[in-house]
């Protein structure tokens, strides 16, 4: 999936906080992930999953997230 429109617009322009059901709603191109995950960090915005009982509230957040999706082979390795 290479393209979300609406959490591109929540995140870049709306500048607001994100639930999303799970870690799996986001982006499988790591490019696009990482892409998502710097716009939400540079706005000091905070996305909580939760499936997972999880937040990237910080850059240590965000990799605990990319280790879950890697330990589960999800996504671009």
């Amino acid at each position: 999936m290479t393209h979300l429109p609406t959490l591109q617009h929540i995140l870049k322009d709306l500048t607001c906080n994100v639930i999303l059901y799970s870690v799996y709603c986001l982006p499988e191109e790591r490019t696009f992930r990482t892409d998502l995950i710097d716009t939400l960090l540079n706005n000091n915005l905070i996305m909580h999953f939760v499936n997972e009982d999880m937040i990237i509230a910080n850059r240590h957040d965000a990799d605990e997230v990319e280790k879950l999706l890697a330990f589960a082979k999800y996504g671009e390795q």
